[in-house]
């Protein structure tokens, strides 16, 4: 699975990690206060979290009546995860490691609240689709005795050491499908 993940580049995400970095790497050894609000020519952690916000809109619109930033949400996500292994590699000074962190900590809050309107749009949206779904007119109904029968001798076979070669998704669906879990 990991290789299929790997395949995918995310550029956006590699350029700004190849920009934030040295800044936080620069911001890390001042005091909290400094770190947040930035020292001489180096922007805070506040200052490059509402740049980079209106650079995550600017790059991702939303054009929609109702707007969400669906894509910016996910590039927020990926942006911290990022940032957060490439510290762990890529410091010039491993000492600094904590206090970038702590950094990445801030910034990705901060980020993450300027989007907070529209993350809960979402998940309004979101919940309003569960109700939906919900409802006894919108369920189907799916006979699965068949399946039954066959996630049952799956399982048998299984338990009696049976099966010859032994089919492993076959198995775990059974067993997820006998056990009502996804």
């Amino acid at each position: 699975m990991n290789g299929i993940k790997d395949d995918f580049e995310n550029s956006y995400i590699d350029t700004r990690v190849k920009y934030l970095l040295p800044i936080f790497e620069a911001l890390a050894p001042y005091k909290l206060n400094q770190r947040k609000k930035g020292v001489g020519d180096k922007p805070g952690w506040e200052q490059l979290a509402m740049r980079e916000s209106a650079l995550l809109k600017a790059t991702y619109p939303d054009t929609g009546e109702i707007k969400k930033y669906g894509t910016c949400l996910r590039q927020i996500t990926a942006l911290k995860k990022a940032l957060n292994t490439a510290a762990k590699t890529e410091l010039k000074d491993p000492a600094l490691i904590n206090p970038v962190k702590t950094i990445i900590s801030h910034f990705g809050n901060a980020l993450s609240y300027l989007f907070r309107e529209y993350k809960e749009a979402q998940n309004i949206e979101y919940r309003e689709k569960v109700n939906t779904r919900r409802q006894k007119e919108n369920r189907i109904e799916i006979d699965l005795t068949n399946s039954l029968q066959f996630a049952k001798e799956i399982l048998t076979k299984a338990a009696n050491n049976e099966l010859e070669t032994t089919d492993w998704l076959n198995v775990s669906c059974s067993l997820a499908l006998a056990t009502g879990r996804r």
